[in-house]
């Protein structure tokens, strides 16, 4: 959401002041709230832009809002948009708009829409999701991986099996378009299994830097119990690929 808003706002004709202010640690905030007159007025007072940093990996970072209040100028237009984080039932950001033009506002919310799908932080990298247990319940924390260049002499296995495993993924993606043509969907799956050292993750690993302009996802391990949150952020961030490690542990019973 942070680099769709800068994208946004460096448009010509654009600006924005930027308001932070503090309320109450149980208040719910929201523009309706801050706008109430008399006795449902939100007690607020001004104070810092809340922020706060995460990391993108490979050294990267990017420190983004939490909390603050923009009054946005677009040519002859003004909007107030508020950012903020709901805390129950959990935590996730959330963004507000006010405006005399209800078409504008909803023209604003379609291209900040558009530009959080196009300038995804995480479109074309490979990531791994984790659960992470908290007062507020379970949070998902995300973990960047590095891509490298693809090693194929690394990989060895029987005579002509990465060649058919090859054409079932490099190849396949390099037709996608034409497969797309003639109305066939391109969702493949291909499972990898024999004992350990046989090479599996070796060959997943090559696959995932190979198809270096995909979004990667890797669960492994207790991990897949966020199967479904990647493949929601997997369809989001398609071109995709999702690795599942010890597939054996998909719906097991303890």
């Amino acid at each position: 959401m942070q680099v769709a808003l800068d994208a946004y706002l460096a448009e010509p004709g654009r600006s924005a002041e930027t308001l932070g202010f503090s309320a109450a640690s149980h208040t719910e905030v929201s523009l309706s709230l801050l706008v109430s007159p008399g006795r449902y007025a939100l007690a607020v007072e001004p104070g810092p832009v809340g922020r706060t940093v995460i990391e993108l990996g490979q050294g990267r970072s990017l420190s983004y809002v939490t909390m603050a209040l923009f009054l946005l100028t677009d040519g002859e237009s003004r909007l107030a948009v508020l950012v903020g984080r709901q805390r129950y039932p959990s935590q996730r950001y959330f963004v507000e708009v006010m405006t005399p033009d209800s078409e504008h506002g909803e023209a604003f919310l379609a291209e900040l829409r558009r530009l959080m799908a196009e300038r995804n932080v995480y479109r074309r990298k490979a990531i791994s999701l984790s659960g992470r247990q908290g007062p507020m319940g379970t949070s998902i924390d995300v973990t960047f991986h590095p891509r490298n260049r693809p090693v194929r002499d690394r990989i060895i296995l029987p005579g002509g099996l990465l060649e058919r495993v090859e054409r079932s993924t490099l190849e396949f993606d390099r037709h996608t378009d034409a497969l797309r043509a003639r109305g066939h969907h391109l969702r493949r799956g291909l499972l990898l299994h024999g004992p350990p050292g046989t090479g599996k993750t070796l060959t997943a690993t090559y696959l995932a830097d190979a198809l270096e302009h995909r979004t990667v996802l890797i669960l492994t391990g207790p991990s897949l119990g966020l199967i479904r949150a990647t493949c929601e952020m997997a369809r989001n961030l398609q071109p995709s690929m999702v690795v599942l490690e010890d597939i054996d542990l998909v719906a097991q019973e303890s």
